[in-house]
């Protein structure tokens, strides 16, 4: 399938791992079998200025963290990308009962999420007590409203966050999908 040179971090030095029938090996070190796989995990979430794109294999010997911290245009994180796809494709040919399942790295995300929606209730219900506490002057009512504004944003917020849900693992296909929608974004 190909061979793929990417460093884990801006000050690491260069590895190449190769996918090939039913493996993934690394030039001189680590191969995994496909077929050994119990799960597999895989994620891209912002850090700064960077993407922090990880893949764990998790066989019967234990687990095998891949990551790679790179720009979100860099050309380590390209290389990444296109092994993750093509352990991806691999795996989708030779065993589609695999999931895929996002790390804790995406529930960071929800979780911020979440407490901007709850930074926005807080703020919001400020508002309306605030106003509510001075009716009389001009524009309580103005004030009243963006609270309500500002607490039902904050709902809005926190739902789409889910931080409670947990997310669905997905089939090798739908992590292909996933992987071009990350590339074009990139």
């Amino acid at each position: 399938m190909g061979s793929f040179t990417f460093k884990r971090g801006l000050v690491r030095s260069a590895e190449t791992w190769e996918v090939s029938e039913n493996q993934l090996s690394q030039s001189g070190g680590e191969n995994i079998d496909f077929a050994t796989l119990i799960g597999i995990q895989f994620s891209d979430v912002p850090a700064g200025r960077l993407m922090v794109t990880e893949l764990i294999l998790e066989t019967d010997r234990g687990k095998v963290r891949l990551q790679c911290n790179d720009g979100r245009r860099g050309e380590s994180r390209r290389q990444f990308l296109a092994m993750c796809r093509a352990v991806a494709t691999e795996l989708n040919q030779s065993r589609t009962d695999i999931r895929f399942t996002p790390t804790l790295g995406s529930q960071f995300l929800g979780w911020s999420i979440a407490g901007m929606g709850v930074a926005a209730i807080v703020w919001g219900l400020y508002f309306i007590v605030t106003c509510l506490m001075s009716l009389e002057d001009q524009g309580a009512g103005f004030g009243i409203g963006m609270g309500t504004f500002a607490c039902l944003f904050g709902l809005f917020l926190i739902w789409c966050g889910s931080p409670w849900v947990k997310p669905e693992p997905q089939t090798p296909a739908e992590t292909i999908a996933w992987i071009d929608r990350i590339s074009m974004m990139g």
